[in-house]
């Protein structure tokens, strides 16, 4: 009788599974990668009296793995989402020539919960909430260093266009709260604390299953 059950449940799963909301199997599983472009918002970004501190964007990676589940009105959409932010961390004083930089890397892995809906069976809008699995953040150059603890929780809004098993999607991504970022001036200079805000707008192309 056990195996009679076990059997039968899951059957009506794989069947679940394969038939279609519309030509949809009811839940996909796929991977997504792509191109992020953050900011990092420093907050009173005064060092001291001559020089103040900027990060200027780069150019960054994001990618990661993806289920959908298919029912009536809406999907659900949970992830688990690297990205690899880089920017250009520098100290900007009067004289440019005395300006220092040094390459940051932000690495986060987030797990993203979006909830959205379809229109003319190809068009994908969503929101959620995301949360961080972890975030390691640096920069150590020579004469200029900073660490970053970024905020658990954030937002995602999200709209895609599904062209069979290839989606394409376009998202902005923010962290509720201020990051605690740290930076250093100098070998053996001084450190100071700021108020930074990480987001991140990106584009890419997934596969679904």
């Amino acid at each position: 009788m056990k195996k009679f059950l076990l059997t039968s449940t899951l059957l009506c799963m794989l069947a679940l599974n394969a038939s279609a909301i519309g030509g949809i199997k009811l839940i996909q599983m796929g991977v997504r990668a792509g191109l992020a472009y953050p900011t990092l918002d420093i907050k009173n970004p005064s060092f001291d009296a001559t020089t103040s501190i900027q990060a200027d964007r780069k150019v960054s990676f994001t990618g990661g793995f993806v289920a959908r589940i298919n029912i009536p009105v809406v999907f659900f959409q949970p992830e688990i989402i690297f990205t690899a932010n880089r920017f250009d961390l520098k100290a900007v004083t009067q004289d440019p020539n005395n300006n220092i930089s040094s390459t940051m890397k932000i690495n986060t892995w987030d797990v993203p919960v979006i909830v959205g809906t379809k229109f003319l069976s190809i068009v994908r809008v969503g929101v959620g909430p995301t949360f961080r699995l972890s975030c390691t953040g640096s920069a150590q150059g020579d004469n200029i260093g900073s660490s970053i603890v970024v905020p658990e929780t954030g937002y995602i809004g999200n709209i895609g266009i599904d062209l069979g098993k290839l989606n394409i999607d376009a998202r902005y991504t923010g962290y509720f709260g201020k990051a605690d970022q740290m930076v250093w001036v100098g070998a053996d200079g001084p450190a100071k604390q700021f108020k930074s805000s990480l987001s991140a707008f990106s584009i890419s192309l997934g596969l679904l299953f």
